[in-house]
């Protein structure tokens, strides 16, 4: 399950989860600048997939299971969640205002790195701000 919530353009994205709930996604700031998916054990990464308002889809970022550092007590802190993924880190920078939908995969690192199916879509409107790594 994908899940978004609400942000405001007034403001930076918040890049977590922590916003009240979306009332309108079809609205360009109205939802929140992040998704979340159900974790799969097997995965090593996750692909995130944007289909352009023309049906073109390309893989736009990842999310890593692996990355991130160990406290002085031994607990492990991954630099990001890796069931959260923000529309602000779209690689392929999306148009203000246009209408987008996102959906997410998990796959692994096998010999032959292997890709399950792809998760439902989520329709997000892009906002007037993006994150440059």
């Amino acid at each position: 399950m994908i899940h978004l919530l609400l942000a405001a353009c007034l403001l930076p994205p918040l890049f977590d989860m922590s916003g009240p709930p979306c009332a309108d996604p079809l609205i360009e700031c109205g939802c929140s600048e992040c998704m979340t998916w159900d974790e799969t054990p097997t995965a090593t990464r996750y692909e995130i997939i944007r289909t352009d308002p023309g049906g073109l889809e390309a893989i736009v970022g990842t999310s890593s299971i692996y990355g991130g550092y160990a406290d002085d007590d031994g607990a492990f802190w991954p630099l990001n969640p890796q069931e959260l993924w923000c529309f602000a880190k779209d690689s392929s920078l999306p148009a203000e205002g246009m209408t987008y939908r996102y959906k997410v995969r998990a796959c692994n690192a096998t010999a032959v790195p292997q890709c399950g199916p792809s998760s439902a879509q989520v329709t997000y409107v892009a906002a007037p701000y993006r994150v440059y790594p």
